[in-house]
């Protein structure tokens, strides 16, 4: 059975990739041409469902193998993009302030009873999938709707944080909204990218070289920022091309196995000179002097870990309150210094933060912070003295219209 969920997988990813990425051309391979969104829609939900709570392995990614193809023809019409799709409960789906594009991801959960498990075994029991549906403008200013595959990477999450990958190279997440935020948080920054110095090459080599070099997106001010192993050799050799790009902010679960879990932090952008290119990491959170691409937070499977936004006090006296990306402290009890023993990591009750320092463009550290309002639902004093001041001038208003009114704040 493990070679039929190889296979599954491996036609999952061909309808993500394989097929024509945007909307021309459409009727001749999708058989849901002539109905309406919402029929498909209709039909997509019990798969969803089989997807989600399938009494075996193969039958959720059979399953799953009927539903990628279908939605990615389905987002491929211009109608769709400001389509909810809110039957699809189990679908998370993003998108920014913008509105530029949507981010779908999903996630294929191996059942445990399953003698074959997965393919990595108790140490990876989960498949994620994820599309991208982008709302490109041409330089003609004709809009057309991309829709992009990503595809999950087979490589241990520790080695990604230093990585800047792509969406063939995907680490494979379900992306959530933190609370307190409506859309995925964006930021303007730059893009630099190596190019061969003149009269180095020839321009045959120039533009190989330039096709193959990874390019780094770095927001705020290059020169102060740290460069990578990567970068290093291309100094003497490459000259910066520097441009604008806007990155956005993802948080997401990875349910990496059956004894710990992985939640992420990391930027995603679009590469300036090819549409249908995502890239995933930007060297821009700073836990040390060296910057990570992406954070990976490792916790126990029996131990509850958060990580959201939220304001918290900074300044003299705590007076200043600003948003940061907040998250519990991850400490190992015991004291132990095995690795192994991934099941004892959890919070040890305080927490911590990410600032986003706009200056630099870069996300900083910050050890033991006091958050303000990081539940749902409830009020800070700010705003209670807020609406108060309104209640107060509309009872002082109606007072002096009629004086026998009662004041509205008591109502």
């Amino acid at each position: 059975m493990r070679l039929g969920i190889v296979f599954s997988i491996g036609l999952i990813v061909f309808a993500l990739t394989g097929q024509s990425q945007t909307s021309g051309g459409m009727g001749k391979r999708d058989p849901d041409a002539l109905k309406t969104i919402a029929e498909v829609e209709m039909e997509l939900m019990p798969l969803t469902g089989r997807i989600m709570n399938g009494t075996s392995t193969e039958e959720k990614y059979h399953a799953n193998n009927e539903f990628a193809p279908r939605l990615v023809q389905l987002l491929k019409r211009p109608e769709s993009f400001d389509y909810p799709f809110d039957s699809l409960k189990t679908i998370s789906i993003l998108k920014p302030k913008d509105n530029t594009f949507r981010i779908f991801t999903w996630v294929v959960t191996e059942v445990e009873s399953d003698t074959s498990r997965s393919l990595y075994d108790k140490h990876h029991s989960h498949s994620y999938f994820g599309l991208v549906q982008r709302k490109y403008v041409q330089s003609s200013g004709k809009e057309e709707i991309i829709v992009i595959g990503l595809r999950e990477g087979g490589d241990l999450p520790r080695t990604r944080e230093g990585m800047v990958t792509d969406q063939n190279n995907w680490f494979g997440a379900l992306y959530y909204r933190p609370k307190h935020q409506e859309e995925l948080l964006a930021y303007d920054g730059h893009c630099y990218e190596a190019v061969p110095k003149s009269g180095k090459k020839n321009d045959s080599e120039i533009q190989k070289t330039k096709t193959t070099t990874t390019i780094t997106f770095v927001p705020g001010n290059f020169k102060k920022r740290m460069l990578t192993e990567t970068e290093r050799p291309l100094i003497k050799t490459h000259k910066w091309e520097k441009k604008d790009v806007r990155y956005y902010l993802l948080t997401g679960w990875n349910g990496w196995g059956t004894e710990s879990n992985y939640k992420v932090v990391e930027c995603m952008y679009f590469d300036p000179e090819d549409s249908t290119h995502v890239v995933f990491g930007a060297p821009v959170f700073f836990f040390e002097s060296i910057p990570k691409s992406r954070v990976l937070f490792k916790y126990s499977e029996n131990a509850p870990f958060s990580l959201n936004t939220g304001e918290v006090r900074r300044g003299l006296f705590g007076i200043l309150k600003e948003n940061m990306i907040v998250f519990d402290h991850i400490a190992e009890p015991h004291a132990t210094k095995e690795m192994n023993m991934y099941w004892e990591l959890g919070p040890d009750g305080t927490t911590d933060a990410l600032w986003f320092q706009k200056r630099l463009g870069v996300f900083m550290w910050i050890k033991d912070v006091e958050v303000v309002s990081e539940s749902p639902g409830k009020q800070s004093v700010k705003e209670l003295k807020r609406q108060f001041r309104i209640h107060e001038r509309q009872a002082k208003k109606a007072k002096r219209t009629d004086p026998s009114a009662q004041p509205l704040f008591y109502e």
